[in-house]
């Protein structure tokens, strides 16, 4: 797991599993790396997308383990932050 830093400023938090092309889950409402991992609604999923693919996941801004104290949320911030985890993991394409 580490940290990358969006356009304004914001951490966000991604973690990777799995080896192979890579395959970027793009982070939904209210996710949090650890406690996602364990659930037993998402654990399936985990395994079955970095079976053979390096599966990079993130936590959105306000949200896990990426800075809560946010104050600007819109469509155009998450996609900043999509972008900064991209180019934290050194791609310059990928499918998600």
């Amino acid at each position: 797991m580490g940290f990358c830093t969006s356009a304004d400023g914001v951490g966000i938090a991604l973690a990777r599993s799995g080896e192979g092309p890579p395959l970027v889950r793009v982070a939904n409402w209210f996710t949090h790396l650890h406690l996602d991992r364990q659930s037993a609604v998402w654990r399936h999923w985990f395994d079955v997308l970095s079976n053979g693919r390096t599966l990079i996941l993130y936590d959105p801004r306000g949200s896990g383990l990426s800075d809560r104290k946010v104050d600007k949320f819109s469509l155009g911030r998450w996609i900043d932050d999509l972008d900064a985890v991209v180019e934290s993991a050194g791609l310059t394409r990928t499918p998600i």
